[in-house]
């Protein structure tokens, strides 16, 4: 029972971390969108 609330927890953990990581991934990819149109400009 008390192994079965902490994965319970853990999913709940994991799933925070996942929505964090995709925010962060939408930050980091589109800069690099930018940053790749600005050296085809410039280029």
């Amino acid at each position: 029972m008390i192994f079965n609330n902490y994965l319970m927890t853990m999913n709940s953990y994991l799933m925070i971390i996942n929505g964090y990581l995709i925010m962060i991934n939408d930050y980091l990819i589109m800069p690099s969108i930018y940053f790749v149109l600005l050296k085809e400009y410039f280029i």
